[in-house]
């Protein structure tokens, strides 16, 4: 302690040349703005015990699967905030591969056969021209398991096809037999403007062309919309 620095402190000064401490501590912070954070040396062996860890922990995790999985849901539960927080910002990122991946997931879960690929996806929808397979319309398209996954469908992409919100709510965990058989299914063939959708009746042969387009219940030809082809 004694008269105040050139700054006007008047705290500790260090022993070594006598520099006031609070000036050494702002030289410091100034200099480490202007340079940036040191890096780090290399060190080879921190960077192989790195490497034998994570050997010894996928060797464990391959050993004990019912473990690990115990593990990480436990940390999930507890760290709930987080991982949602994960996932919604990875919906935003984008909503079609989150989708995506969520339905093999399920799939997983259900253990079913096989998966698709954002590619499928898309490709599906781009062959019935982003209308809905039932009813036709453009609205938004969601993946349906013709087959369902509850009931033993596959996950392959054969098994998939475009429906909109509504009529995949409607078909619900039916087959595509037995939603038209239901009566809930759209009653009149879509193919408007020559876009190549496979009508979901005439498809499971419940008619045989434009003007015989049936109802499975009823031996009456349903009303046509005034631009199917």
């Amino acid at each position: 302690m004694g008269s105040p620095c050139s700054l006007g402190h008047s705290g500790l000064r260090l022993t070594s040349g006598g520099t006031c401490r609070d000036c050494a501590v702002v030289w410091l912070e100034r200099r480490r703005r202007r340079q940036g954070t040191p890096k780090r040396h290399w060190n080879p062996s921190i960077e192989r015990k790195k490497a034998q860890r994570s050997a010894i922990n996928r060797r464990w995790r391959l050993a004990h699967p019912e473990q690990h999985a115990a593990l990480n849901l436990a940390h999930r539960d507890k760290n709930l905030a987080h991982y949602r927080s994960l996932e919604k910002n990875r919906y935003m990122a984008d909503p079609d591969k989150w989708i995506q991946r969520a339905n093999n997931s399920r799939a997983r879960r259900a253990g079913v056969d096989g998966s698709h690929t954002l590619e499928d996806r898309r490709r599906i929808f781009a062959e019935q021209d982003y209308r809905c397979r039932a009813c036709g319309e453009k609205h938004r398209l969601t993946i349906d398991h013709m087959k369902p996954i509850s009931r033993g469908g596959s996950n392959h992409p054969d098994n998939l096809q475009g429906l909109c919100r509504q009529c995949n709510a409607s078909k619900g965990a039916k087959t595509m037999e037995e939603w038209i058989a239901s009566g809930r299914a759209p009653a009149f063939c879509r193919q408007r403007g020559g876009a190549s959708i496979p009508c979901p009746r005439l498809a499971l042969g419940y008619g045989g062309g434009r003007s015989h387009c049936r109802s499975p219940l009823s031996s009456e030809p349903l009303p046509l919309a005034a631009d199917c082809q």
